[in-house]
C-alpha cells in the first residue's frame, strides 16, 4: 500500500496492490493454456483440411505416417491427451 500527500491539495492519494492468491494464479495459468491449445487444436484442424486441397497438400508437412500407428505415434497421443485434459477440466 503506498500513500502520497500531493502539493496542492490537503487530501491524500491511496493506492494498494492487490496479492492474488494461488488459487488465481492457477486459474489464470489454466486459462491461458486452455487458450493456447484451443489454438493449437485450430491450427492442427485447418492442416488437415488443408491437406485435403491437391495442390497444397505437396506442400504441407505429413501429420501422419504411411505405415499403421506406432509407439511413436500412440506416446504422441498419450502425451497430448495428458496435456489436454487437465486444461480442460479446469477450464471448463
Amino acid at each position: 500500500m503506498v500513500a502520497l500527500a500531493p502539493s496542492d491539495s490537503s487530501a491524500t492519494l491511496l493506492a494498494g496492490f492487490v496479492v492474488p492468491s494461488p488459487a488465481n494464479h492457477l486459474l489464470r495459468w489454466s486459462t491461458l493454456l486452455s487458450l493456447y491449445m484451443a489454438y493449437a487444436l485450430v491450427i492442427l484442424v485447418a492442416l488437415v483440411l488443408l491437406g485435403a486441397v491437391p495442390r497444397v497438400k505437396r506442400v504441407l508437412p505429413t501429420l501422419t505416417s504411411s505405415r499403421r500407428v506406432g509407439f511413436q505415434q500412440k506416446l504422441l497421443a498419450s502425451f497430448l491427451v495428458v496435456a489436454l485434459l487437465p486444461a480442460l477440466l479446469l477450464g471448463a
